[in-house]
């Protein structure tokens, strides 16, 4: 086995009895010579045969050099309030140990005495080192040591950081092998997705989902064999561990006579979702959650948040894809519900392009859904928990919270990653105003609203429809809060064997933190065997702590992700970086020996606090963008036809305004230079027009002038 790279060599290990332990073993071993082929077949180049010749090509996919997608870096600067991304080959400042970025423009405004202050460290501008956005990584090779050819690691599935492994034989030869009877036979097989631990949730969601997934085949597919054999969908619980979000100093001094709480105690966990393909587990979709249980204060006391998600568009067969996603939640909110969680909070945001939330550079022909589409994503899936009885009513945050007009910013959750960062923005504005007019702080004037929500409902108010909140039909849930739409009650009542009856299961926390409930038959889910047989635990993800460094957060995936290469934009890289995660939650106590480059420390393309606002304001932005340029095209329109119309009667009522202002730039001795704001303005919609212009003759006013200025220049 040769490596392109400096690798140690190996070092072989042997269990007790002289066989080569479990982990000398590698993904290929687990490939049946039908799956190998398929593989083989999904690498290989639609030229694929005159490639083959090339001597210097990949043995497997007949590509040479093949590069990873380029870093991402998005500016920190106050300039670029909502995360400008630096243009390739330009220059830029990193900082802080590599994690936050400056563009050129940024870096010139930064006050060389005055310290930058983020959450987890400070530095400032003399600390700050000069970088060129131009970084191109290649793919690294393996040598098979059967056939001694060159191969990419991706395409041979070759791990690594498998340290145990001295001999590596690529796909094609170990096909050839178990063709020809010679390939060694091993009695268990190397873990996969199937083999990670198991805990109560994940054994819910996986027996429910997977019972929902063969019903659906049955109903829309028949008989196709094709759609049936399909591989499984293995669903696993990464992380469960208990956290706090600490209460800002500034929010809790303005809500002291409140009795406003220090923290607020949660549990995170992180889901993962693999399918088997060609043998291979590939991770498809990815899920954090935050549990507000019955220990945490109001508002957030029995509240669950899907703080994020993600998903690769490998599944097969692709029409379920949506299928299996909304099934996911939907069982995730009943097994909620069943544990006493009254309301679930969900945001209909989605990342912009360049960014990742979780998985890391997926296929640019996967569809992102944006805007009213995603929202309505959320919505069929609520419509569906709605008609299983376990989703009540369904709204929003602003028709929640801030249309009250008795409620104040107290009211509203308190959620990891939301408006609290907003909140005190707010707050110290309101501060500031009130130390400059001199007057009382206006929370305490009986007659007036809080302007905390004031302000923040202003901001949600256009977005409100992506900020869901629905009520789960929980044993506490109110009447109110479980009123459906008319066509809900009737699907009800004509299918009552789809709803799904409130039977208390699991394990939930009292008021002191104590676990109630029964243990794991309560489920009547029978003890589950791993992949070779051997009876598994099955852990309490509400009492037993599942840690795992790279899991934790969302942003600690994508960072390793992003280091390590591990892309989502070809189904091989899917298959080559999914083995990789396996490998490191099957190894959660490896350390991190491979050297890490610039892009490896990078954290998530957006700060972690306040996501929510930064791409709610992102989003207004866009908008606001958009309805300016809808704007200047409607008044390049009027000018146009201004300037061509000779009637002294015209119809349009803008007509003789737009003349008037046309006869007004011909005439105006002050000009754009003196400072006349209809000169500017004409001018403005003049120059809109010409950059946008490409015809050859055109009657717009100075058109042809203009462009041929900015050729000049």
């Amino acid at each position: 086995m040769a490596l392109n790279s400096d690798h140690q060599e190996p070092v072989q290990e042997a269990t007790p009895n002289g066989q080569a332990s479990r982990k000398d073993w590698t993904l290929l071993h687990r490939l049946s010579a039908s799956q190998l082929n398929n593989h083989l077949n999904s690498l290989k180049a639609e030229d694929w045969e005159r490639r083959q010749k090339n001597e210097r090509a990949c043995n497997l996919c007949g590509y040479e050099k093949r590069f990873f997608d380029c870093p991402t870096f998005f500016c920190n600067g106050l300039n670029c309030p909502f995360g400008a991304c630096i243009p390739r080959n330009r220059y830029y400042y990193i900082g802080g140990n590599n994690q936050y970025f400056w563009c050129a423009p940024c870096y010139q405004d930064l006050d060389e005495n005055k310290p930058l202050t983020f959450v987890d460290l400070t530095t400032s501008k003399s600390e700050l080192k000069k970088k060129k956005n131009e970084e191109i990584h290649e793919e690294s090779w393996v040598q098979c040591d059967t056939c001694e050819k060159w191969i990419h690691q991706i395409c041979g599935l070759f791990n690594s950081r498998q340290k145990h492994q001295t001999e590596y034989s690529c796909p094609r030869c170990l096909l050839e092998k178990r063709q020809n009877g010679k390939s060694a036979t091993f009695p268990l097989r190397p873990p996969g997705a199937a083999d990670l631990p198991r805990t109560n949730l994940s054994e819910y969601l996986e027996e429910d989902v997977t019972r929902r997934i063969e019903e659906k085949k049955q109903e829309i597919m028949g008989n196709d064999q094709s759609i049936h054999d399909s591989g499984p969908i293995v669903i696993r619980q990464v992380t469960s561990m208990d956290r706090k979000h600490e209460v800002q100093e500034i929010m809790k001094r303005r809500y002291k006579h409140k009795n406003y709480p220090d923290e607020f105690p949660f549990r995170s966990k992180c889901i993962l979702v693999f399918q088997e393909i060609d043998g291979v587990d590939v991770l498809l979709f990815a899920l954090y959650l935050d549990e507000y249980g019955e220990d945490s204060p109001a508002p957030n006391k029995r509240c669950v948040h899907i703080s994020y998600l993600d998903s690769a568009h490998f599944m097969r067969p692709r029409r379920l894809r949506t299928f299996v996603y909304h099934e996911i939640i939907i069982s995730y909110l009943d097994y909620a519900r069943q544990r006493g969680f009254g309301t679930a909070h969900m945001w209909a945001y989605s990342a912009m392009k360049g960014e990742d939330f979780i998985l890391h550079a997926k296929s640019e022909y996967q569809k992102t859904l944006r805007g009213a589409r995603l929202r309505q994503w959320f919505i069929d899936m609520l419509a569906e928990g709605q008609r299983r009885n376990v989703v009540g009513k369904v709204t929003n945050m602003y028709d929640l919270y801030f249309a009250n007009q008795s409620l104040d910013a107290t009211a509203v959750p308190y959620l990891q990653g939301d408006f609290a960062g907003e909140v005190e923005r707010i707050i110290t504005e309101l501060d500031n105003g009130v130390q400059q007019t001199g007057k009382t702080n206006n929370i305490l004037e009986i007659d007036e609203r809080d302007q905390v929500m004031v302000k923040l409902g202003e901001m949600i108010k256009p977005m409100k429809e992506s900020c869901i909140v629905a009520f789960l039909n929980s044993a506490e849930a109110t009447r109110e809060n479980m009123e459906v739409p008319d066509s809900v009650v009737k699907y009800r009542s004509e299918h009552p064997e789809a709803m799904i009856p409130l039977a208390a299961f699991g394990r939930k926390r009292d008021a002191d933190g104590n676990v109630l409930g029964n243990d794991r038959n309560t489920h009547g889910l029978d003890v589950p065997l791993d992949s070779n047989g051997r009876p598994m635990k099955v852990i309490d993800d509400d009492v037993e702590d599942l840690d795992c460094e790279f899991l934790n957060q969302r942003k600690a995936l994508l960072s390793l992700c992003q280091g390590k290469h591990y892309q989502f934009d070809e189904l091989r890289r899917a298959k080559h970086t999914s083995m990789m995660v396996l490998w490191h939650l099957h190894n959660r106590d490896e350390s991190n020996q491979s050297p890490q480059t610039a892009t490896e420390r990078i954290a998530a393309s957006t700060p972690e606090p306040g996501q929510l606002v930064f791409s709610l304001k992102r989003e207004l932005e866009r908008r606001k963008a958009q309805a300016e340029r809808k704007q200047r095209e409607n008044e390049a329109r009027q000018i146009e036809h201004a300037n061509q119309c000779s009637s002294s009667s015209c119809t349009s009522t803008l007509c003789s305004w737009s003349k008037r202002d046309l006869m007004h730039t011909k005439i105006c001795r002050v000009k754009v230079q003196g400072g006349c704001r209809t000169c500017e303005k004409v001018w403005s919609i003049l120059r809109f027009h010409a950059g946008k212009c490409k015809d050859k003759v055109c009657p717009f006013p100075r058109c042809l002038e203009i462009r041929g200025t900015n050729r000049e220049l």
